[in-house]
């Protein structure tokens, strides 16, 4: 996906909303500059990217990632790229601790790592409920409160004037 070169014009929209893809996206920095200027002046952006670097698995790589991003570093490529940040905070803070420390473990004992794959799991609906309640509760505290850390990172920006 080549997210720079965009056929939509100049200062044409009022927010773009891009939610897991700019990890998809290999020139990062040319596909923000692309949509800011697509976006009006005081446009704003909202975009969710996968976070920390040592959470990349299989997963990652099947789904064609080129990278996961820590909030200062997706920060600092909004700002490279005339962006004033409103808002930022990592998200699925609930379940970081365990995601986390499971791949770290099958980091370190996988004995194939070269084809070690994250796997998908159908839940069951008990546990989907429970996980949905679980990040619902989340969402009220992100409203008084930003997360340290978590599986995923937001940015709330708005095109500088």
């Amino acid at each position: 996906m080549d997210g720079a070169k965009t056929e939509l014009g100049k200062e044409n929209f009022d927010i773009i909303i891009a939610s897991d893809i700019l990890e998809h996206i290999e020139n990062d920095i040319a596909a923000l500059a692309a949509w800011n200027r697509t976006l009006k002046q005081g446009g704003r952006i909202i975009i969710f990217v996968p976070a920390f670097r040592f959470l990349w698995t299989g997963h990652d790589e099947a789904n064609r990632h080129f990278r996961r991003y820590s909030k200062l570093e997706l920060l600092a490529l909004l700002k490279k790229n005339n962006f004033e940040i409103e808002r930022s905070s990592y998200w699925n803070f609930s379940l970081f601790l365990p995601i986390g420390l499971t791949r770290i473990f099958e980091k370190a004992f996988s004995k194939n790592k070269k084809n070690m794959r994250d796997q998908l799991y159908e839940l069951k609906p008990a546990i989907n409920q429970i996980l949905t309640n679980v990040l619902s509760v989340e969402n009220r505290i992100l409203k008084v409160v930003d997360l340290p850390v978590g599986l995923s990172v937001f940015a709330i920006a708005r095109k500088k004037r």
